[in-house]
């Protein structure tokens, strides 16, 4: 047997963020040491429960229960938010290809979080928030506040969007800021 992998590499391993050769030869020599040692197995499968575990357990700050923030939706193409970390994918990739970003090539009416949870204004001019099943289930149900007085508050039910997502859905928006808040 092949002297053990120390846990740092182990670790590495399983908390890998970038992909690469380097990564395909250590999860070949891991994958072959851990098939054949008990001992480094359960280290292997304590640090990858553990991974897990965090994953379950980190939620982004749109799908915190009793949380609140921003919504300001400048027009029906356009939306921002306050509170929380998001950003335009469409802009964040051509930034990331390109380097800059031309505000005609922006797309401004989804923003995105690094959970994959997403707002966006759709083409019938409806807001939709877009939730991991997981983090937000169906039945839940989050508020509109308008900042606007004159505009009523609107409640909006959590509803299965597809296997994995989950969709609360607001008809009728108008520009305006709003607090969003889900039900703790």
């Amino acid at each position: 047997m092949a002297a053990h992998p120390k846990f740092e590499e182990i670790a590495e391993f399983i908390f890998a963020k970038k992909i690469d050769a380097d990564y395909f030869r250590t999860a070949a020599r891991i994958n072959a040491h851990i098939s054949a040692c008990s001992e480094c197995k359960t280290i292997y499968d304590t640090l990858l429960a553990t991974k897990e575990a965090a994953e379950r357990h980190a939620t982004s700050q749109l799908v915190r229960s009793g949380q609140s923030f921003l919504l300001k939706i400048q027009s029906l193409t356009k939306i921002a938010v306050e509170g929380l970390t998001m950003y335009h994918p469409m802009q964040a990739a051509i930034v990331k290809s390109m380097g800059s970003s031309s505000q005609h090539e922006v797309m401004e009416s989804v923003l995105i979080d690094d959970a994959g949870n997403r707002i966006r204004i759709d083409e019938d001019g409806s807001l939709s928030l877009y939730f991991d099943r997981s983090s937000v289930p169906t039945g839940r149900t989050v508020v509109l506040i308008p900042e606007d007085q004159r505009q009523p508050e609107m409640v909006g039910v959590v509803e299965a969007y597809d296997r994995t997502t989950t969709r609360v859905r607001f008809e009728g928006i108008v520009p305006g800021n709003f607090r969003v808040k889900r039900e703790a």
